[in-house]
């Protein structure tokens, strides 16, 4: 993710359950004093987590049209200053892919190959939309 959408990276201590039954979300939580919706980014990708629902801890907070929102991950290990000539863009592989428009680069670093996330194209215009109608109260 690039750090313009970025916001804070805390500690998710608990959940709420969410208040409508929508694939990408985990629930609601309080972070910094403010409600807001937990989105699983496992769950927007469709994919299956090798760790355990309560293992994952890490939100990272970005704002998707108006409205805060905190995007469960994995864990974050680094934060990477990069330069524009360090990233290539994405493969045509994922290019043909409509469900893959958010990836916007890739990056080789030492023997891994990184994907860098728009996370604001991580979710559709309609679940954007439903995410911006949630009622938190």
């Amino acid at each position: 993710m690039r750090m313009d959408q970025i916001e804070a990276v805390v500690e998710l201590t608990e959940t709420e359950p969410p208040p409508e039954p929508l694939y990408f979300l985990k629930g609601v939580a309080n972070i910094r004093d403010e409600r807001m919706p937990i989105i699983d980014l496992k769950r927007c990708l469709r994919m299956v987590s090798k760790k355990q629902e309560d293992e994952r801890k890490v939100v990272i907070v970005v704002n998707f049209g108006g409205r805060k929102a905190g995007v469960l991950v994995d864990k974050e290990t680094k934060i990477l200053n990069l330069l524009a000539e360090d990233i290539s863009p994405p493969p045509t592989v994922i290019l043909r892919e409509p469900k893959t428009s958010f990836v916007e680069g890739v990056v080789t670093l030492e023997d891994r190959l990184l994907l860098l996330l728009n996370i604001r194209r991580v979710l559709t215009i309609k679940e954007i939309g439903q995410l911006r109608n949630l009622e938190l109260s």
